[in-house]
Order: C-alpha cells, then sequence, then structure tokens
C-alpha cells in the first residue's frame, strides 16, 4: 500500500513486521532479514578475541528484532541507530581481524 498509508485510520502500528508487510510488502521483510543475516554472517566470521568485543552489538541487534514484535522499535530512530552502529563495529572489527592474519 506505501508508505504513508491509512491502516484503519492509523499511521502506525505497534507490531513492525506487520507495519512493514502492509506498507512496504515482502521487499521490505527481506530488506530487514537482509540485513541481519548479513550482520550474523560477519559476526560469524570474526576471530576469538574480536567476537567477544562484538558479542554486546549483536546481542542488542537480536534485542531489537525481537523488541520489534510488539513495539516499533527497528524502524525507528533507536533501533537503526543501535543496528547501523553494530554494523559498523563488527565491520572494523573484521578488517583489523583480516589485518592481523596478513
Amino acid at each position: 500500500h506505501g508508505f504513508g498509508a491509512l491502516m484503519d485510520c492509523r499511521v502506525k502500528l505497534e507490531i513492525a513486521y506487520i507495519e512493514m508487510l502492509y506498507k512496504q510488502g515482502l521487499i521490505g521483510i527481506i530488506f530487514w532479514l537482509a540485513i541481519l543475516i548479513s550482520l550474523v554472517f560477519s559476526y560469524m566470521r570474526l576471530a576469538g578475541n574480536m567476537r567477544d568485543k562484538a558479542e554486546p552489538y549483536m546481542l542488542s541487534v537480536f534485542f531489537v528484532y525481537v523488541q520489534s514484535a510488539t513495539n516499533p522499535f527497528l524502524t525507528n530512530p533507536i533501533g537503526m541507530s543501535m543496528i547501523l552502529v553494530s554494523i559498523v563495529v563488527v565491520h572494523t572489527l573484521g578488517q583489523q581481524c583480516e589485518s592481523e592474519i596478513k
């Protein structure tokens, strides 16, 4: 139905995934799942010490995705900023891990 579409005279829903499905369709759901999957794969490639440093960020990402089942947390600035910070941290730790191997 597109962004800005009203859902039963409401602009937002409490369940972020239903709102994504209604407004963005499967493309929106796949987009947010792709971010989670790529972050998990990046985390799994980290070595032991680097993985320990990235663990709090991964746990916070999982919290954002779980919390979005009852609140619109994922698509709000609070949730998006936590996910973006986690992406940067895991990517930077991955680059440090690769430079130590070389």
